[in-house]
């Protein structure tokens, strides 16, 4: 999704992960060969200028704007789970797995943030 973040992965990486699947139950969740067990998640709804505040500064701006979010607030799930490094991902120093901080923008559509870089995935 386009935004003005400063991301710990390049362009290559933010491609490889364009058409994964992740795969959510109620005690872990999956990317691509990274299954990553689950000890509960919290979820809170977030408003507009609350994101943007959390998300913006050091050469960074990103808001439900430019992530095409039109309500004034969503729901945000955070899985906790202990540290899990993906080797896809290993390179960039990354210790974030794609899936475990969610914006809930719609029933069946999520925006994932991957070391502030944004995706917009779809339940199919």
């Amino acid at each position: 999704m386009p935004t003005d973040t400063i991301g710990c992965l390049d362009s290559k990486q933010a491609e490889a992960l364009v058409g994964t699947e992740i795969e959510y139950r109620a005690d872990s969740f999956r990317w691509k060969t990274t299954n990553v067990q689950s000890s509960g998640s919290s979820t809170n709804m977030i408003g507009a200028q609350e994101f943007a505040q959390d998300n913006s500064g050091s050469g960074s701006h990103v808001d439900f704007n430019r992530l095409g979010i039109a309500a004034s607030a969503v729901e945000q799930i955070t899985i906790n789970h202990p540290d899990v490094k993906s080797a896809e991902l290993s390179q960039s120093g990354s210790a974030a797995d794609p899936g475990e901080s969610v914006l809930v923008e719609g029933p069946n559509t999520i925006i994932v943030d991957v070391c502030n870089t944004y995706f917009e995935a779809r339940r199919e």
